[in-house]
């Protein structure tokens, strides 16, 4: 795990697909406030992402998936992710807007490492970065920003 104050890390590689640029700056700040180094690969359209995929393996540390993009859904990207032998082994945090328990439920047996609702507050968006160490530490993933019941994992 890569953080700030480490000089010699490699930073972590996260594939981030949201099509919110607001949402993936928080995502980027929350990083940051937890002193974590990171390069962040974007995609905001479903067809960027199948072309990303099919072209080439990503190095990636880590897959922050929106259940919610044009032309291609998170459902799909998660599916295409576990699929590939070669990218199932790599955490799939999926952070979306939906409060759905059925979306959180169909996540989580499509391999999703965790789930997670997009925070209303700047705090809570921090909270995120701890989750993402976790995950990327595989230790047991905490609330973010304290609100219980939001973090799941898969055993």
């Amino acid at each position: 795990m890569a953080l700030m104050s480490d000089a010699n890390a490699r930073p972590l590689r996260i594939v981030v697909f949201d099509d919110n640029a607001a949402d993936v700056h928080l995502l980027a700040e929350a990083l940051a406030e937890n002193r974590m180094a990171f390069d962040l690969d974007v995609f905001d359209d479903g067809e960027q992402v199948h072309k990303y995929l099919a072209s080439q393996k990503p190095q990636a540390d880590l897959f922050v998936i929106d259940l919610n993009l044009p032309k291609l859904t998170g459902d799909e990207i998660l599916f295409h992710i576990r699929q590939d032998k070669s990218l199932s082994h790599i955490p799939a945090l999926v952070l979306t807007s939906s409060d759905s328990v059925r979306d959180r439920e169909r996540v989580m047996q499509l391999g999703a490492t965790a789930f997670l609702r997009k925070p209303c507050t700047l705090d809570e968006y921090f909270g995120i970065g701890k989750v993402i160490k976790n995950l990327i530490l595989r230790e047991p993933p905490a609330s973010a920003g304290g609100r219980s019941g939001e973090a799941s994992e898969t055993p």
